[in-house]
């Protein structure tokens, strides 16, 4: 397996609040987009993709039941720095990762970060959106393309660090084949869609480029928002 990350300020944010993190021996990505005013989002992304990284590391095979575990860690990180220092107070992040292990592939996720994977040349979804448009596309009240342009699809319903506790949806898969991953922040699926994601992955070019390519079509659209992504690849050349 191969990976590539890169994270990009939005051209009107004055910081990043996105935070990511891969091991490409362990198979192990993560990233995560921050709230909570100035600089209150760029903490808790931090800290919440750094602890469950550490809870992560103390194992030495994937395990479905080690993700929750993970997320539990992340959101007590959060919520404690919180309580300790009144500048940070209503910080919170969406994470989401992804965990690969032979043809094992373990998904957790809280928020609306995405994470997808790109097989026999299209492109598949592994999350779903934790926003009040999210949860009405999963209860069949609006259509994708309603999701697409709701006035709430930025009003998350789930995240770390805003309850004492805070449920990871987890899925499993196996992966068989040539495939690539991609974990991304809302900066990159607002401005970019998934047939044009498809599209930039159907090209064979190096993880290095393929991720430039992403982040620059977010850019030409204005990129109001972070722009954070991990890719990876494997299953043959």
């Amino acid at each position: 397996m191969k990976m590539h990350g890169i994270s990009r300020k939005g051209l009107v944010r004055d910081n990043n609040e996105d935070f990511f993190c891969y091991d490409q021996q362990r198979g192990l990505m993560i990233v995560a987009d921050g709230i909570g005013g100035h600089v209150g989002g760029e903490v808790a992304s931090k800290l919440a993709v750094e602890a469950a990284g550490v809870r992560l590391a103390q194992l030495e095979t994937a395990s479905p039941q080690a993700i929750q575990p993970a997320f539990d860690a992340a959101n007590l990180a959060v919520l404690q720095k919180a309580a300790a220092d009144s500048s940070l107070a209503g910080m919170g992040t969406t994470m989401t990762l992804a965990w690969l292990c032979g043809s094992q592939l373990l998904i957790g996720h809280v928020g609306d970060s995405r994470a997808y994977i790109f097989q026999e040349r299209k492109l598949h979804m592994l999350t779903r959106d934790h926003t009040v448009a999210g949860e009405l596309l999963e209860a069949g009240d609006i259509s994708e393309d309603q999701a697409a342009t709701h006035p709430q699809k930025h009003i998350l319903t789930r995240a770390l660090g805003t309850r004492e506790e805070c449920v990871a949806d987890i899925s499993e898969h196996v992966v068989q084949g040539k495939y690539i991953l991609l974990l991304c922040t809302d900066g990159l699926t607002d401005q970019v869609s998934g047939e044009e994601i498809s599209q930039l992955l159907k090209k064979k070019t190096d993880l290095e480029t393929t991720a430039d390519a992403l982040v620059e079509k977010a850019y030409k659209r204005g990129a109001p928002d972070n722009v954070t992504l991990i890719v990876a690849s494997g299953g043959g050349e």
